[in-house]
């Protein structure tokens, strides 16, 4: 039984740190506050952040994963590596001129 309870604790933290880049509902905006609207603004945006997502992966991928015995450890490391991947994320997108929004700053 522990052994199932432990598993559903790791997909429920998976679960969770796979929205660490960006809150459900959330999107980008530019930093001045300005929605990204028309063609030429909108693939801009989507090389942005094809660009921006591989430096996330090569950010979460560097590194060293140091694994424990304890799989509460290893999922709690796991969860600060999303984490962190997403601060490369936000980072590089503000670097190219856009900021998270909630949704209620368009």
């Amino acid at each position: 039984m522990g052994q199932v309870r432990l598993a559903a604790l790791v997909a429920a933290v998976a679960a969770v740190s796979a929205c660490a880049t960006i809150p459900p509902g959330a999107g980008y905006i530019h930093n001045d506050g300005s929605p990204i609207v028309g063609d030429a603004q909108t693939a801009q945006f989507q090389t942005d952040r094809t660009i921006c997502l591989g430096e996330m992966s090569n950010a979460n991928l560097g590194g060293t994963v140091v694994s424990t015995d304890n799989p509460f450890i290893d999922a709690a490391n796991d969860v600060q590596r999303e984490r962190d991947a997403g601060n490369v994320m936000a980072g590089c997108m503000a670097q190219r001129g856009y900021k998270i929004t909630l949704g209620t700053q368009t």
